[in-house]
């Protein structure tokens, strides 16, 4: 009798191990080739897993196990010969084993000729030891890809910078576009927009850390930090454009992420990320690097604060803006360039509805 190994595939380019969200069929079901037979958690993502061969499914992790990528996590076999291996049981008392994680094998049923029936199902799960393990699923792949972030990060040699915009000029420009444009431009759009604008003219931080080398990229990829139910996730703006064109494509983004419905190609690739706390009334923070990137934007709260204009003192809203930097691909001077071209872009942000050429 053949058998057919399904293994955790890798998902994506950061993926070392998956979670078994969910068997969509019990042991000893049939199942045809190109069926989705799972859902398996990346760090980034959930995902549906299609059997590559047809045969009777033998589960080797159970619903909420991890395993490597590579490692075996079910078996496709031809059905014995004898009696059959698929227990004999009512669909609706299949559906309620497969919710509840009860295996149908050596369960006695109560209806007609031994069919297994619903109550079966319900006794059966009732009767069983609680088998969950909440801190596992308090720590899901997304917080654990997190932790394991945060521990390269340390390894990091850093420094930050700290300035501060203007924004008048940025409110002035959402208000008139609040009514010609669907989404208006967030706060964040604008500033993804000009990190963009000056990535491009700063290719020093578009760049990452390598082996013995710093690799700096064609065009700059701004991940955008976004706060979602099941932790931090960082959907990629592409070459970012106008604010304009980031909303559009930045609320398609953050709205999957949100649904836990983000693709690995949503997730992978970003060259410089942003985080913006502004909204939660963070004035001023400075954020952790995501290696091998060379620098990470916080962004915090627009703020009304006293300062001097032509010899008088007025309220001004002013954005507080820390830069943090990998040392070991750009230097301060770098740096500093970088974050007073984005201030300016800031500052006058009519430039930004401006494409410039990208090539």
């Amino acid at each position: 009798m053949s058998v057919a190994e399904v293994r955790m595939p890798r998902l994506s380019e950061s993926m070392a191990e998956g979670t078994i969200v969910r068997w969509l069929h019990g042991a000893g079901d049939e199942v045809d080739a190109g069926q989705e037979i799972a859902e398996i958690e990346t760090d980034k993502a959930v995902v549906g897993l299609e059997a590559e061969a047809a045969g009777v499914l033998e589960i080797v992790v159970p619903e909420g196990g991890s395993a490597a990528v590579g490692a075996v996590i079910a078996r496709l076999g031809g059905a014995p010969p004898g009696p059959p291996t698929r227990p004999i049981a009512s669909p609706l008392a299949r559906r309620r084993a497969r919710e509840l994680g009860v295996d149908l094998h050596g369960l006695a049923g109560t209806g007609p000729h031994g069919r297994i029936v619903r109550d079966d199902v319900e006794g059966a799960a009732r009767s069983a030891e609680p088998t969950p393990s909440p801190e596992r699923a308090l720590l899901g792949r997304i917080r654990q890809a997190t932790v394991r972030r945060l521990a390269d990060a340390a390894a990091v040699p850093v420094f930050t910078l700290t300035a501060e915009a203007d924004a008048s000029a940025a409110a002035r420009l959402r208000a008139e576009l609040a009514g010609l444009a669907d989404p208006a431009p967030t706060v964040t759009d604008l500033v993804v927009s000009a990190a963009g604008r000056a990535l491009r003219e700063h290719p020093a931080m578009n760049a990452s850390a390598a082996e013995g080398a710093v690799l700096r990229h064609p065009r700059p990829h701004v991940g955008v930090a976004v706060d979602t139910e099941d932790g931090l996730v960082v959907p990629v703006v592409r070459d970012p454009g106008s604010p304009v064109a980031v909303a559009a494509e930045a609320r398609e983004l953050v709205g999957r992420a949100r649904a836990g419905a983000a693709t690995p190609a949503d997730l992978d690739g970003a060259t410089f990320t942003v985080s913006n706390l502004g909204m939660f009334g963070v004035a001023e923070f400075a954020a952790v690097i995501v290696p091998p990137q060379a620098g990470i934007l916080a962004v915090g709260a627009v703020r009304e604060l006293p300062r001097v204009r032509d010899g008088a003192v007025v309220a001004v809203p002013v954005m507080a803006l820390t830069l943090t930097c990998d040392h070991r691909v750009v230097d301060g001077a770098q740096a500093a360039r970088f974050l007073a071209r984005l201030v300016a872009l800031l500052e006058r942000p009519l430039a930004l509805m401006i494409e410039e050429g990208k090539s």
